[in-house]
């Protein structure tokens, strides 16, 4: 058997991949693409138009994006799950979290994309595809507050992929 080298092509391809998948909300404010994959993605959305719809819970809003009319309803038991995730992350990692522009929940990942303001410092939770937690800042100072910070996003990410893989597991069904 040979192994397949990656050649440089292949890193960017996989890169600019992840970059689309954390940053992109919505379809038509995708901003790097490749012109094949483009060109698929306007194929695919052409069979099945994708719906979205907000719920706010907890005071985040709650983004629901789905092809399946079942999956644009959240239960309450629902509900409730995604609001003790919110209380529970504003006890464990800060009070004073923003949480712009909120959850988004889609086919087969759910993301939750924040702010906090004291370590100037923007997050991603992600379960389901591409999991884990990402965050973003600009020449940011290491301190020991930032540190405690970063630190306890990266305990968190654990409570946020058990609280919310239920949920996931529950749209696979009703594909």
């Amino acid at each position: 058997m040979q192994m397949k080298m990656k050649t440089d092509y292949d890193v960017t391809k996989n890169m600019l991949k992840t970059i689309r998948s954390i940053t992109e909300s919505k379809i038509s404010k995708q901003s790097i693409n490749e012109v094949a994959e483009f060109e698929s993605t306007l194929s695919d959305n052409a069979t099945q138009e994708q719906k979205d719809d907000i719920t706010v819970i907890n005071n985040v809003d709650v983004k629901l994006l789905s092809t399946d009319q079942a999956d644009m309803t959240l239960s309450e038991t629902q509900k409730t799950t995604i609001s003790g995730l919110i209380d529970n992350f504003k006890q464990q990692v800060s009070q004073i979290a923003e949480f712009d522009p909120g959850m988004t929940i889609n086919q087969d990942q759910i993301r939750l994309d924040g702010y906090l303001p004291d370590e100037d410092i923007n997050f991603v939770f992600i379960a389901g595809t591409e999991s884990g937690v990402y965050i973003n800042a600009d020449m940011l100072k290491l301190e020991q507050n930032v540190a405690t910070a970063l630190e306890k996003l990266a305990k968190f990410d654990e409570t946020f992929k058990t609280s919310i893989e239920p949920l996931i597991n529950q749209r696979d069904n009703n594909i």
